[in-house]
């Protein structure tokens, strides 16, 4: 069996005559046609041969300069797992799904301001790339605790929180008991 070497792009024609910079990683294939993924405007199959061949040479060589600098290509397929992971984009996910829904107009307005004060609130918190295993009930209710003016709100804000956060966590695995989140009680008027 012939090994790859890796690291090392080559220079590919196709039979239509368009060339790819084709190079091995972690015995996974990549296969460029321009350079944006190097940050470089390289776009040999713009244009007319044998303007193509030369420019296609320099891409192969700005690829091989990206390498040494530290440069390695992304899975795309583990890199968009990995982002559904993250704590910033669980609310994301569900709001999108969510708002198809033929919701009253009241659920969905709240559910996008709680999805707005949560994402807000990662940001302050440095949580926003934080995986989802990382997130724990505590975190949840100092999120309620902080963005509810009232214990009336805090009922509220626990509810849109867990409708935008429950299904997607316990998807993952993750399994919060929202019932720890302890509010004040709410005085009824007589």
């Amino acid at each position: 069996m012939k090994t790859k070497k890796e690291l090392s792009p080559k220079i590919y024609k196709t039979s239509s005559g368009k060339y790819q910079i084709h190079l091995w990683y972690k015995n996974k294939r990549y296969r460029f046609a321009n350079g944006r993924v190097i940050e470089e405007e390289l776009l040999p199959n713009l244009l007319e041969e044998p303007e193509r061949e030369h420019m296609a040479q320099l891409l192969c060589s700005a690829f091989q300069i990206a390498i040494a600098k530290g440069w390695r290509p992304v899975d795309k397929k583990k890199e968009a797992a990995e982002k559904k992971k993250r704590l910033s984009s669980i609310a994301d996910v569900v709001l999108e799904r969510k708002l198809k829904f033929d919701y009253s107009h009241y659920y969905r307005r709240d559910l996008i301001r709680t999805h707005e004060q949560w994402n807000k609130y990662l940001k302050k918190q440095g949580l926003s790339n934080s995986l989802i295993t990382d997130l724990t009930i505590d975190v949840i209710a100092e999120f309620v605790y902080e963005y509810a003016p009232s214990p009336a709100s805090m009922k509220n804000l626990k509810r849109n929180i867990s409708s935008l956060l429950r299904d997607e966590l316990e998807t993952h695995g993750i399994f919060l008991n929202y019932k720890r989140i302890k509010l004040p009680r709410t005085t009824q008027p007589t």
